[in-house]
């Protein structure tokens, strides 16, 4: 009986290593090195760096423009320069082989386009801004059911839940860093899959990274609310209106949502108008300014619902 014991305990001990990354059996590290290119851009090259999107793997960018990143392998990535004010970085995938080093690899950075911005999904230097937030979170420029052109942000699964982070959640973010404070106007339609239609929307704000951001979570039921996350948890509910209704479950028509957020002397002000012919005011959100940290905005649901999904269009972005 002991040996078992003993024999069960070693298993779990192993299975837990894995599933922490502790031990990666099969895997290698490789070097991928490549080039940045600006196309006449006036970049310091010094204050760029290279990351594989939703992972913690990062290089800086040499004063040439050349880059070396150390991947595990075999695996796919998704390269991207990250932020910098005024640039974008142009996402591409590479496919590595078990042990296998990488060059030539050529990155590409563009221009971001200045605000206020309508999103063109056929511009891509605008859908470039569209950002995923780690690797298997799957997003599409596609058409809807009424022949317009809307991201589509699918159904999810227990795989696209995000790792070490708050979990109901799974969200892409648009790539302009710092923003305090914003006017994003958008219209949300259920997918027709959808039972009757999406029951939530999901705006991120200040986003400094996977475990600290915040969320203005649009619902049906009573549970509307802005809240904090810190260290991958939901640590306060900011605001809590308790209204129902106000964001119908109906996947026969786009809704629209416009949110603001700006500081008044020593708070930041948040406010949410919804839905209808006039938009209908839903909150006034109060919370002090020096808990909030500016950072990217985004949009997400829920992280396992098998059946929401959301079709997004007509996003336009100001800062104020």
């Amino acid at each position: 009986m002991r040996g078992s014991k003993s024999k069960l305990t070693t298993v779990l001990l192993l299975a837990l290593l894995v599933a922490t990354g502790c031990l990666n059996f099969g895997q290698e590290d490789v070097n991928v090195q490549g080039v940045v290119n600006v196309d006449g851009l006036a970049v310091d090259f010094e204050t760029l760096q290279v990351e594989a999107q939703g992972t913690e793997h990062k290089a800086k960018v040499t004063s040439n423009g050349t880059f070396q990143i150390v991947l595990p392998s075999p695996g796919t990535y998704t390269l991207r320069v990250a932020n910098t004010s005024g640039i974008i970085g142009i996402p591409q995938r590479i496919a590595l082989s078990k042990g296998k080093d990488v060059s030539g690899v050529e990155l590409e950075v563009i221009s971001r386009p200045p605000t206020p911005l309508t999103l063109d999904l056929e511009n891509p230097e605008h859908t470039a801004l569209i950002e995923k937030t780690y690797e298997p979170l799957d997003t599409e420029i596609t058409t809807d059911p009424f022949g317009d052109t809307a991201i589509l942000f699918g159904p999810g699964s227990t795989d696209q839940r995000p790792a070490d982070t708050y979990d109901p959640l799974r969200f892409f973010i648009l790539d302009y860093p710092h923003t305090e404070g914003f006017d994003l106007r958008l219209k949300s339609l259920g997918h027709a899959d959808a039972r009757d239609g999406n029951r939530t929307l999901t705006v991120i704000f200040g986003f400094q990274d996977m475990q600290n951001w915040w969320m203005f979570h649009l619902t049906n039921a009573s549970t509307s609310r802005v809240a904090q996350i810190a260290d991958g948890d939901q640590v306060d509910r900011v605001c809590y209106p308790k209204v129902e209704d106000l964001w119908i479950a109906d996947s026969s028509k786009y809704q629209e949502l416009r949110l603001t957020l700006e500081r008044e002397g020593s708070e930041m002000v948040l406010n949410a108008w919804v839905d209808g012919d006039e938009l209908t005011p839903l909150m006034d959100c109060r919370f002090p300014a020096d808990q909030y940290t500016p950072g990217k905005i985004g949009l997400g649901g829920s992280s396992g619902s098998t059946h929401q999904s959301w079709y997004y269009k007509d996003i336009t972005f100001d800062t104020l």
